[in-house]
This record gives structure tokens, sequence and C-alpha cells, in this order.
């Protein structure tokens, strides 16, 4: 790729010449501060425009790059592309590069998140906190004259109930599956993993719930190999995460800090980097 530089006027940011419609991974620069923002996208060029939008209007999602914008101004930043990869190695490699270049360290780097595309380890503010907790789709809750509004107009209602196909229509529709294997062999994302990961962390279980669990695996024999499945499937922690704990452990951090950092107990830490937990051995 050209490494050409436009330059540009004192009011505009200095920037790469960047084709359209290029995946990789990218840097802002501050001249002001020396510090670093690392990023990722299936189009470089159209995030670096969003990233310009966002802070000339004062609404860039990322406080640290916004105070920086209006503290030194546009003409002391600089875009440029580290490398081209395929979409699907982009969170992998951006990771890479937020590790390589420390740009989650306050004193570097503009990355709020260690993590790249998650908010795993990243710290929000009291008002944060308030509004995801106001506009969580799991938190918001009923009235109990709504509850009761909704409990009458629901009764009586068997729409469907018992409706079983005609003979024509289950043909129809056994033709129309024959052969579709729908998801048969896909493989979620890094991202996606990581995304579900946290979506279910927390979810508690009714005690009839964990009774029905327990009175249907009563008596079942498991294999070593499946009993290690298990435990990787419900481990707490990626491979990638249990690695990144390890590292950080060796760098001296504290057991609790690293707990914090991941959201997880100290004791699940302390596993991992005394290799006591089966979900992460060899890790």
């Amino acid at each position: 790729m050209d490494k050409k530089v436009i330059t540009a006027v004192t009011t505009e940011p200095v920037r790469e010449n960047v084709p359209n419609h290029i995946s990789g991974i990218y840097q802002i620069f501050c001249k002001g501060n020396s510090k670093i923002y690392i990023g990722s996208a299936v189009n470089i060029r159209k995030r670096w425009n969003h990233h310009v939008e966002d802070l000339r209007n004062k609404k860039h999602c990322n406080q640290r790059l916004q105070r920086a914008w209006d503290k030194y101004g546009a003409s002391s930043f600089e875009f440029s592309v580290i490398l081209r990869c395929k979409p699907e190695e982009l969170i992998k490699l951006e990771q890479r590069e937020i590790e390589k270049r420390d740009a989650a360290n306050r004193k570097i780097g503009f990355n709020i998140n260690p993590i790249a595309g998650s908010n795993l380890g990243r710290t929000f503010g009291e008002k944060a906190r308030q509004n995801m907790s106001k506009n969580h789709p799991r938190r918001s809750t009923l009235s109990p004259e709504q509850i009761e509004e909704l409990r009458q107009r629901m009764m009586g209602n068997q729409y469907l109930l018992g409706h079983k196909n005609s003979a024509e229509t289950t043909e129809k529709l056994k033709l129309a599956r024959a052969g579709k294997k729908p998801a048969l062999g896909m493989k979620q994302s890094d991202k996606q993993k990581m995304i579900a990961s946290i979506r279910h962390r927390g979810i508690l279980l009714s005690e009839e719930h964990k009774a029905k669990i327990k009175a249907a695996h009563q008596g079942k024999q498991h294999t070593a190999e499946h009993i290690a499945n298990v435990a990787k499937a419900q481990a707490k922690l990626s491979i990638e995460e249990a690695k990144m704990a390890k590292r950080l452990r060796q760098n001296g951090e504290k057991y609790k800090d690293i707990a914090v950092m991941f959201g997880v107990s100290r004791a699940t830490i302390h596993n991992i980097v005394e290799n006591k937990s089966l979900a992460y051995k060899g890790v």
C-alpha cells in the first residue's frame, strides 16, 4: 500500500491516503501528548471519517480521545494504517496490537477497553452504571397494574392451541427442509464467544430449575475427556483471557486487581495462574 501522506491544512487532522473498503488495524496518534489509539475496521476510511465527525461534534464515545482533541486541536492528530487483514482476523490482530503497543495503558494510549471488541476490564462511572441499570432489558420491571392487565388480556387465549398441519402442508414443509442443515459446522468468532459469555454471566437459576437439572443428570457417568470439555465450556474466562491474566500476574499485578479487571473471583485467577483449574490446563 502506498504510504504517501496527504498534507492537510491546520484545521484538519493528517491521515494516510486510504483507499475505500480496506479492512485492517489502524492507529490514531496525538502529537500533543504522544498517546495512541488502536482500532480495527472492515472499512478503515469510513471508520476514520466517523471518528473525525464525532470528535468535531464533541460526541465521541471515547472521552480520553475527545478531551485530547479539544485540548490540542485537529492538526495534532495523525491517522495511519498498521496492517491490512481479513475481516474475520480483525479482533485477534487488534488485540495483539493493543497488547504490543500497551495502548490500554492510560499513560501511553487512549484505548479504554483492554480487550478488543469487549467492555471487559473497563471501569464505568457511577452515572454510566445507573443509565445501564435503568435501560437494561432484563431489569426493566412491570408494575402490578401492568402485570394484571396483561394477565387478564391473555386469559382464554388459545391461539393455535392443539393446531395440527394437514398431511399436504406437512409434506410441503418436509420437502422444503430436505437437505438443509442450518448452522452445521458453523464456528463462532472470538468476539461472538466473548459477547455470549458476558451476556450469560450473573444469570441466576431458580431452585426448581436447579433441582430439575440435578435430577436429569443423576446417575450419569462421564469420561475424563467429557469432564474436561464441560469444564472448558463453563469456564468464566476464555483461553485468551486466561493467558492475559497469567501475563498480568507475571508482570507483578495483584490477584485481586486482575480479578476485578476480568469480573471474576480472586480464587479463579489464582487457580488459573497456579494451573489448578481443569479448564485452563496447559495455558
